[in-house]
Parts: C-alpha cells; sequence; structure tokens
C-alpha cells in the first residue's frame, strides 16, 4: 500500500517539475518581448525551437489534484436538535467537507454502546477508515487482532500540522504507543481544567464560626455541625453536612486515587520505594471515612440508591447541603439554580483534607488523550492524515469549538466570547463529538466562557476561577498514578477475571459504609483481599508491576499530567 501510494507521489512530483521548467521558460521569452527584463543575455532572451516545440505539444497540467474520500466514526448522543440534521450530516460535517482536504462520510457509532456497533461494523469489513473512541479497554482488542494500522511511518511523511504538534507536545507519542513499540493512535492536548472539586458553604462556616477543614477528621466534624440545623433561615432544620454527586470518581481522590463510581477498587495500587504495590489501605482509609459521616446522620441515609446523582443535585440546589464532592462542570451548572433558591449562598472550593494516607489535590481531568485510529483496512491513509492535519489547525479548532466568528462568538482581550448563549447551544455545542479529533485545544478565556456583564455568569466565572486557584497546584501530589485512561488494558483472560469481581468488590465497600457494627471496613478490606487472591489477583499484580517497571518511561503518568499543566499555566500566563 505504501509502495503504491510513494509510486503516484514520485510520478505526480516529475510532472510538476516539467511543467515547472517549461513555464519558467516560456515566462522568460515573455519577460524579453515586454522589456521586463532589460540585462538579460540574448541566450536568456532567445527560445530555442526544440523549447518553442515542447512548449506548444505539452501544455501545462492544470487539473486540480484529486480528492481523497474517507469514512470517519462520530458518536451520536440524540443530543442535536433536529433542524440541526443528525449526528453525520449538520452544518459542521458540511462545513468540514466544504473546508477540508478530503471528502468525508461520517459513520454513527451509539455512545451509550460504542462497543457493540464497532464490533458489527469491523465483523462486516465496513469499519471506518478513521475510528474516534475514547476507551483503552475497548481499543486494546481491536489492536491484538490486528484491526489497527501502524501510522508512525504514515505521519512521518505525510503530515505537516500534526507532527509540528507531536514537537511540541512529546506526550502525544506516548500516548500514541501500543505494545510492540509503534505508534497506532492520534492524540490530543486538551485544556486543563479541575475534573471533580470539594466544595463548602462558606457562609455556613460563617454562622458557626468555624474554620475550613484542613484533615479528614475536621471534615466530618464540620459535617456533623452543619447537619439538621436551619442555616438558611427558612425555618426548617433541613440542613445536611455532605453529599456526593456519584456520575464519577468522587470523594475517594481525597484517599489518593481515582475510578468510576462503578469500579471502586478498579486499581488498588499505590508507589511505595519506586515500585508499583498492591494497596487496599486507601480504599479503607477512604470506607471509614464515609462510614464516620453515614453513621452521624451527616448524608443523605439512601445516597447508594442515587445512582445518577439526581437526589444530591436537587439537595445541593436547594441549599441543603454544606460540603460537596461533585464535577466542576456540575457545579458550576447548578451554581445559578442554588443562588436563584438561595441568595446569600456562598460556595467555594477548598484543598482536599489531608489524610490518613496523605494528602492530595483534586482530579484534574484528561489532557492528554488517545482518541483515533486507523483501520488496518483503509485504502487512501494518505488522506486520513490530511484529514487529522485539517483538524489541528487552528481555524479548523476554532470554528468547531466556538462556531463561526461574528455569529456565534466575537473575540475578546485575545479570546473567544459567545455572543448568545442559546443560539450557541442550539447551532454550534454539540459539534464536540467531530472536534474530539483535533489535536490540541483553542483556550477558553481564562475566566471561563462567561458573559461578566450577566450576574449569573459573573458568580460562575468566579466559581471558576476560584477553582483553578485552588486546584492548579502542582506541589500537591496527583491522585493516583495516573489518569484512568492511561492504565494500561489486562490481556483478555485477566480482564475477563478483574471484570468479574468488580460488583463484587464494589457491594463489600459500600456493605461496610452502611452496616454499622455489622460489617466493619476491616472485614470489607479482608474479604476484598481474599477474592482478590482467588480470582487471579496476583496475575493482575504482576501484569502492572511489570508494566510500571518496564514501560514507564513511554506511559503518560502524572508527572506527564502535571507537566502539561505546567505547561498551560506557563504559556498562557495564568495567575490569580
Amino acid at each position: 500500500m505504501k509502495t503504491k501510494l510513494r509510486g503516484k507521489t514520485k510520478k505526480f512530483t516529475s510532472l510538476l517539475l516539467a511543467t515547472v521548467l517549461l513555464s519558467a521558460l516560456f515566462l522568460t521569452g515573455c519577460a524579453e518581448k515586454n522589456g521586463i527584463d532589460k540585462t538579460a543575455t540574448e541566450t536568456n532572451k532567445t527560445v530555442t525551437e526544440t523549447d518553442k516545440k515542447a512548449t506548444e505539444t505539452e501544455p501545462a497540467n492544470t487539473e486540480p489534484e484529486k480528492r481523497g474520500h474517507i469514512t470517519v466514526s462520530v458518536y451520536e448522543r440524540g443530543n442535536i436538535p433536529s433542524s440541526e440534521g443528525s449526528a453525520i450530516e449538520n452544518r459542521w460535517t458540511k462545513w468540514i467537507n466544504e473546508n477540508g482536504p478530503v471528502d468525508v462520510t461520517y459513520v454513527a457509532i451509539p455512545r451509550s454502546d460504542p462497543g457493540q456497533k464497532f464490533g458489527i461494523l469491523f465483523a462486516s469489513g465496513t469499519a471506518p477508515d478513521l475510528c474516534l473512541e475514547y476507551d483503552p479497554t475497548l481499543k486494546q482488542p481491536y489492536y491484538q487482532q490486528g484491526l489497527m494500522m501502524p501510522i508512525g511511518d504514515l505521519i512521518e511523511e505525510y503530515s505537516t500540522t500534526y507532527k509540528e504538534w507531536m514537537k511540541q507536545n512529546p506526550a502525544l507519542a506516548k500516548v500514541g504507543l501500543m505494545d510492540d513499540g509503534q505508534l497506532y493512535q492520534f492524540g490530543r492536548i486538551t485544556e486543563n481544567a479541575p475534573l471533580v472539586g470539594l466544595y463548602i458553604r462558606k457562609d455556613w462556616l460563617d454562622k458557626l464560626n468555624l474554620e475550613i477543614p484542613t484533615t479528614t477528621e475536621e471534615l466530618i466534624n464540620v459535617a456533623k455541625e452543619f447537619t439538621g440545623k436551619d442555616l438558611n433561615g427558612t425555618g426548617q432544620a433541613d440542613s445536611i453536612g455532605f453529599a456526593e454527586v456519584l456520575g464519577g470518581e468522587t470523594s475517594r481522590m481525597i484517599f489518593g486515587f481515582n475510578t468510576p463510581a462503578s469500579k471502586i477498587a478498579g486499581f488498588p495500587y499505590s508507589i511505595k520505594n519506586g515500585e508499583l504495590v498492591y494497596d487496599t489501605k486507601p480504599l479503607l482509609e477512604w470506607a471509614k471515612f464515609r462510614k464516620a459521616i453515614y453513621d452521624a446522620d451527616a448524608c443523605d441515609k439512601e445516597f447508594l440508591m442515587d445512582k445518577n446523582g439526581a437526589k444530591a443535585r436537587q439537595d445541593i440546589t436547594s441549599g441543603k447541603v454544606g460540603i460537596i464532592c461533585a464535577g466542576e462542570n456540575i457545579m458550576l451548572a447548578d451554581l445559578a439554580t442554588l443562588k436563584a433558591n438561595v441568595p446569600t449562598a456562598e460556595l467555594i472550593p477548598i484543598e482536599l483534607p489531608t489524610s490518613p494516607v496523605g494528602k492530595f489535590n483534586a482530579i484534574i481531568a484528561n489532557t492528554v488523550q488517545a482518541v483515533a485510529f486507523v483501520n488496518a483496512q483503509c485504502e487512501d491513509p494518505e488522506s486520513v492524515i490530511k484529514y487529522m492535519d485539517f483538524m489541528a489547525q487552528e481555524s479548523t479548532k476554532k470554528t468547531l469549538k466556538f462556531g463561526l466568528e461574528g455569529t456565534h462568538y466575537k473575540m475578546v482581550d485575545g479570546y473567544p466570547q459567545i455572543i448568545d448563549s442559546e443560539k450557541y447551544k442550539e447551532e454550534v455545542s454539540y459539534a464536540g463529538d467531530l472536534y474530539m479529533a483535533c489535536s490540541a485545544e483553542v483556550f477558553n478565556n481564562p475566566h471561563g466562557p462567561y458573559d461578566l456583564t450577566n450576574p449569573v455568569q459573573k458568580e460562575q466565572s468566579s466559581l471558576w476561577d476560584a477553582d483553578r486557584k485552588t486546584y492548579f497546584n502542582t506541589t500537591i501530589a496527583y491522585p493516583a498514578v495516573t489518569y484512568s485512561e492511561h492504565i494500561p488494558a489486562l490481556p483478555k483472560e485477566m480482564a475477563s477475571n478483574y471484570n468479574s469481581i468488580m460488583q463484587q468488590l464494589s457491594d463489600l465497600w459500600n456493605k461496610a459504609i452502611v452496616s454499622g457494627s455489622a460489617y466493619t471496613p476491616e472485614q470489607a478490606e479482608k474479604d476484598m483481599n481474599d477474592l482478590w487472591n482467588q480470582t487471579g489477583g496476583n496475575d493482575i499484580n504482576s501484569y502492572y508491576s511489570d508494566w510500571y517497571k518496564n514501560d514507564k518511561e513511554n506511559s503518560i503518568l502524572s508527572d506527564d499530567l502535571y507537566n502539561l499543566l505546567e505547561k498551560e499555566i506557563a504559556d498562557r500566563k495564568l495567575s490569580w
């Protein structure tokens, strides 16, 4: 495939060179005829009969280069207004085809279950040329089955913009590597943002003359003090000390690890003496912390039933909760409702308190991601590279993120500012899944994408600023070895054993939180270790230990993530 492409390129180059030489000779004659080059020699003024004949019989090749055609996957979320079209045909897919270097047909992949659709497409031989997907556990089998095409040589030969981004951001080379040491995936660098934070009602602290808690023990005591009082002055003693929105990584970050709520014990490892070791102490201390709050009635007693966080968010926005562990995107969105319900509410982020296993930072959203790979059966990989180069251009990224200048945004202090939030939501916001192919971020204003003349948005901007002032702190340890997306996928049999016990492990720890003295966190730790050892856990431990020992230099670890954060702070001259 590569030889064939290279031959076409060579042929085209030869024709182009001949055309350039002939055009040069022709223009020389024209210049003499019109008296443009008075100092030229007689040799340069005269065109030989042979050259004339060649010029007359071999006109320049003026045909435009033939556009390639590729297929590209895009998530289908059901979030596109009917007036805008569909995931595969809308104003932005049309814009890409009109402005990009290749013709693109998009293939919809349900976001709720991308693995099933990709599996059907690969099995039938109709998978897209370029497959966009985040989940490393989903992509690992594709690599193992030989469904991915190595892209290192393709980038070197055909790329311009993306290749330059790789030079500027070495993490892009790391994130796309697979087990054989070759590059298989395109990556992107995104804007740093706190993913999950710990928030507290400062007006309640002031009312009760309490200090910001700095240890987990103090946090538990403040949660108790906040509980069962009329702190909003409504006449109802209905305050709740602590709540967490269980949609993603939550309070476990206080104890130095981050895993999805569905996989409480997802990666039970710590670094000790330069080695990755199996370690359940952080889990134990987290369960003891949550149990203390639960036993003190300082949280919703039915919190485990609140799978999507809707009940917690209702309590938060009605002003009932004093300490909140939730995603920044949730808190920014819910702040407006909270202020409408309780105008005196003052919500601030705080540093995570020191726990028995150390002090850690809040989770920073993953800023370097492997997002796309080329189907091994792709017949025109050169066009895929052209597409990715186009997606890496500044103008492409700005358009797909903010829309059209003058229509959807205006430039204010060097940053795009949305003109009409409703129009933006309707016509632009859904383009994020096309934007995931972009290799680097176009940044928001440092104070967030908010209109500071709007009182509500000004409050949101203040919280945005406070989050970054609090959590953009690389002197505090990152929670966990790395972000979960960068943990290597287990081999098939190990992964099967691992996945088969995840729900059981989650149930053990949750049982320890809500069972009083009948089932303790210490018993949950013992039962986890027994189950882990009985189901191949030692093999999993060895696999991850070997990965850290042998491949950490080529892996994205917490230091890499902090380096990207520090680079952004320096490049953008951020300060608070």
